[in-house]
C-alpha cells in the first residue's frame, strides 16, 4: 500500500463544510477518505439507519445507564458493610432508589420489546 505524503488544500464556506461533513457521515466515513473518493470520482456508498435502529440505539444507551447506576449503588453499599461490618445508615434509601432504578430499566426493556417486534411480553 502506498503512503500518502502529499497534503492537498483546498478553501471552501462554512456551508459547504457542513454539507461534506454531513455526507461523509451518511456514508460512515472520515471527511478525508470521503473527500478523496469523490474528488476521484470513486464511489461513496451512502448508508441509511432506519429510524427504529436509532431509537433502539438510544435505548440501549439508557438502559447501560440504569444498570450502571444499579451497580454502583450495590458497590457503595458492599464496601461501607466491609469497611464497617455493619449495614450503612442509608441502607433503606439506596435499596429504594436501586429498586426505582431497575423499574427503569425494566420499562426500558420493555419498550426495546415493543420497539422490535411490537409485542410486549410480560
Amino acid at each position: 500500500m502506498k503512503m500518502r505524503s502529499i497534503k492537498l488544500s483546498i478553501r471552501i464556506t462554512d456551508i459547504e463544510q457542513q454539507q461534506i461533513v454531513e455526507d461523509a457521515n451518511k456514508s460512515s466515513m472520515a471527511v478525508s477518505s470521503y473527500a478523496r473518493k469523490k474528488i476521484l470520482g470513486q464511489p461513496t456508498k451512502q448508508i441509511i439507519v432506519p429510524q427504529i435502529n436509532l431509537d433502539t440505539y438510544r435505548a440501549i444507551v439508557d438502559l447501560k445507564k440504569e444498570i450502571k447506576a444499579v451497580g454502583q449503588n450495590l458497590n457503595q453499599m458492599t464496601r461501607w458493610m466491609h469497611s464497617h461490618r455493619a449495614a450503612p445508615p442509608s441502607l433503606l434509601t439506596t435499596i429504594v432508589t436501586t429498586q426505582q432504578q431497575m423499574e427503569r430499566a425494566n420499562q426500558i426493556l420493555c419498550q426495546l420489546q415493543i420497539a422490535t417486534i411490537g409485542i410486549k411480553t410480560k
